[in-house]
């Protein structure tokens, strides 16, 4: 049993008479549903020969006050054009006291429905859904307007080629709803308008609201995209309501059956943190977070491709090779290897009993000439087309990252400048950074962070870097790194996160890290070089936390040798591309 809407006592929901037609203008073509706040009806607009949708909201007598901010709300929502809104087209009131709301009439079901049918959403098009949904709440923000009833039954979803549309309805309906009944609030009568189904714990306990409210609503339907459940489910509204409020985040995936990576499951916790101030502090960070996950499986699943293409070649080659076999001893053969697929498929799946903590995953196997092809991390995300969605819009999505390669030339600059002045993210492709550089970065207010790609930095950049207090991380991929480079960087006070991928690195640059004790990670992917021996020169780091991610010669073996020999705790594998066992 589940919980339900609640809706106001006060709030009458029968004894509303069908209606045909709609302040003159409106001709009422059928009831398409009823909910807690109203009934939504197509219509044919005379006026602009169209079919629109129409909610009549519940409730009646409404004060003058409420009613001209009831009209200054619907006004606000009528102004949000995105093609991820619904687009609020029309309002008044009807019958001298019955309000309603004209909208964009959209064909598809709701997320609800959909939900209802499949139970959960294959990751891609939940992704695609939940950054859809970002995008376009992040428009409605810039515009002063909170949704405040973000749930399933209130997106629209519609199929395009293989994948779906999100359209987001009712905005300002939830407030809209508490205006037309103003005698109703918790204090009074210790009700809520609303679903608890994926309301925020400071929209529970009746605090004022801002963006990050809607950005828990919004964690809520990703929760239930990725696992085909709501986070929060009790037995009644109000037992739902104080699972919001007071009981832990729940897991995603606890079992790990439904293949949810940790790293997307940890992006949508976040957005249900109970503080708001532990969110994201805007629904263009979250749609960043999630793009970047994207980006991740993306590459994990090229990585899986290219193993398969890899065995595939092997096969083909030997088998053009060697001698055709009579057919009986072909078919003995294969009988043979079946059997010996099933006793090790049986081994494989048959649950081990093991007293590490540490992460068990076999190491997918890959040619170093298609490692060579694979797009790094720091590229998939410096690259992360936004048109690669079904809806585009680079500047929110990648309104924090700024890509600079020896073709920008300084009007290009400048106009970045002026297009992304939130940048805090700067790539950096195939061109050394000097001070005159730095001295461009440092105008981004929120400059912070480098993504260091086949290139160099100059000490002066260094020295200029270490006197901008919120610049603390810096990614190194493919990059000749000298020493005493090294030793200056892990001299700078500020520096937090260090990542290093695809490049040379000797005992001498892991004695250079042992001086670093302010930094809170050091990241290792796809080095082919590492020594575990030489990990002994971070066994002093003891609040640095090290990563390594597919660094050829360091299994997880390895890495446990290194936990045990050294003391150090702190080094633990990552390894996002790796097949779970």
């Amino acid at each position: 049993m589940g919980e339900s809407e609640i809706t106001p006592l006060s709030i009458e929901r029968t004894g509303l008479a069908e209606p045909t037609s709609i302040a003159g203008r409106y001709t009422v073509i059928e009831k398409l549903g009823q909910g807690g706040m109203g009934r939504v009806y197509s219509a044919h607009d005379s006026v602009l020969d169209r079919t629109v949708a129409i909610k009549i909201l519940f409730g009646t007598n409404i004060p003058q006050d409420y009613w001209k901010r009831f009209q200054m709300e619907a006004r606000a929502a009528s102004k949000l054009k995105h093609p991820a809104i619904v687009q609020v087209l029309d309002f008044g009131v009807f019958n001298d006291d019955q309000p309603f709301l004209v909208m964009e009439h959209m064909k598809g079901g709701t997320l609800e429905d959909l939900l209802a049918r499949e139970g959960r959403l294959p990751m891609k098009d939940a992704i695609s859904i939940i950054e859809q949904i970002c995008i376009g709440m992040e428009h409605a923000h810039n515009q002063q307007v909170l949704h405040r009833d973000l749930k399933p039954s209130n997106i629209i979803i519609s199929r395009v080629g293989e994948g779906y549309r999100a359209h987001i309805l009712d905005f300002g309906v939830a407030k809209v709803v508490d205006l037309v009944s103003p005698e109703e609030t918790l204090t009074r009568t210790g009700q809520i308008v609303g679903s608890p189904r994926c309301m925020s714990p400071e929209q529970a306990s009746g605090e004022v609201l801002d963006r990050r409210s809607d950005i828990y609503s919004l964690g809520c339907v990703a929760f239930e995209l990725l696992s085909g459940k709501p986070p929060y489910l009790g037995r009644t509204a109000l037992e739902t309501i104080a699972q919001h409020m007071f009981d832990p985040v729940p897991s995603i995936d606890p079992d790990g059956l439904l293949g949810v990576p940790e790293y997307l499951a940890a992006a949508v916790e976040r957005a249900l943190a109970k503080s708001p101030a532990d969110r994201y502090g805007t629904m263009a960070e979250f749609a960043q977070e999630i793009a970047g996950c994207a980006a991740l499986i993306n590459e994990a699943e090229r990585l899986k491709q290219l193993e398969e293409e890899d065995s595939n070649d092997e096969a083909s080659t030997v088998d053009s090779e060697r001698p055709k076999l009579p057919a009986p001893l072909v078919i003995s053969s294969v009988l043979v290897l079946t059997a010996i697929f099933l006793v090790g498929t049986w081994y494989t799946l048959t649950p081990k009993v093991s007293n590490s903590k540490r992460i068990k995953a076999a190491k997918v196997r890959i040619k170093k000439q298609k490692r060579e092809k694979m797009h790094d991390l720091g590229h998939v995300m410096a690259n992360f087309k936004a048109e690669d969605k079904l809806f585009s819009n680079p500047k929110v999505v990648l309104s924090s990252w700024v890509s600079l390669s020896p073709g920008t030339t300084e009007t290009e600059k400048e106009t970045i400048l002026k297009e992304k002045p939130e940048a805090d993210t700067f790539n950096i492709n195939s061109f050394p950074v000097d001070e005159k550089l730095v001295d461009y970065m440092s105008q981004f207010p929120k400059f912070r962070k480098l993504r260091l790609a086949e290139t160099t930095i100059s000490p002066g950049a260094l020295k200029k870097l270490s006197k901008i207090k919120r610049f603390g991380q810096i990614q190194f991929l493919k990059c000749d790194l000298p020493v005493a480079v090294l030793k200056q960087i892990t001299g700078m006070p500020n520096m937090e996160i260090l990542e290093f991928q695809k490049m040379p690195f000797t005992r001498a640059h892991m004695q250079a890290l042992s001086r670093a004790k302010q930094l809170k990670v050091i990241r290792f992917k796809f080095m082919s070089d590492l020594d575990a021996d030489d990990f002994i020169f971070l066994k002093d780091l003891k609040n640095t936390h090290v990563e390594l991610a597919d660094c050829k010669g360091l299994n997880n073996y390895e890495i446990e040798h290194i936990q045990l020999k050294y003391g150090l705790k702190n080094v633990q594998s990552s390894n996002l591309f790796e097949l779970e066992q």
